[in-house]
């Protein structure tokens, strides 16, 4: 009987030996997975961030194009409709300093609405229950 016992013993022995590689090989296949995943995230986040910041730059000069567009239109209808040229620029000057002057006025309300303790009161305002 004492010779059974010592080869259930390495029996044992190789069987756990097994069970921790193959433990062994399972975590390095999930911690490359995982490798892989990251490093897939940080491509698709790269060119995200390349599209956007090309999307920054050029947002501004599109809709600068658009504004002057659409002002040249409204001076050409205006001068259409019967004014002169002179009359046609002026009311185009005055659309540009009403559009202007609205919105200066939105971005100062929207100034206001993101100050830290308004956004802060808006917030708890919005998670309290009512009553």
């Amino acid at each position: 009987m004492e010779t059974g016992e010592p080869s259930n013993a390495t029996a044992a022995a190789a069987d756990t030996g097994a069970s921790l590689r193959g433990l062994a090989s399972d975590v390095i296949a999930f911690a490359s997975a995982w490798r892989e995943l990251l490093e897939a995230e940080f491509a698709l986040a790269a060119r995200s961030l390349r599209a956007i910041a090309i999307a920054a730059l050029c947002m501004p000069f599109l809709l600068a194009g658009i504004w002057l567009s659409l002002l040249a239109l409204a001076l050409g209808a205006l001068h259409e409709l019967g004014l002169s040229w002179l009359a046609a620029g002026a009311v185009d000057c005055l659309l540009q300093v009403a559009a202007g002057w609205m919105l200066l006025s939105a971005m100062r309300r929207w100034s206001r609405d993101l100050t830290p303790h308004r956004a802060r009161d808006m917030l708890l305002r919005a998670l309290s229950p009512t009553p």
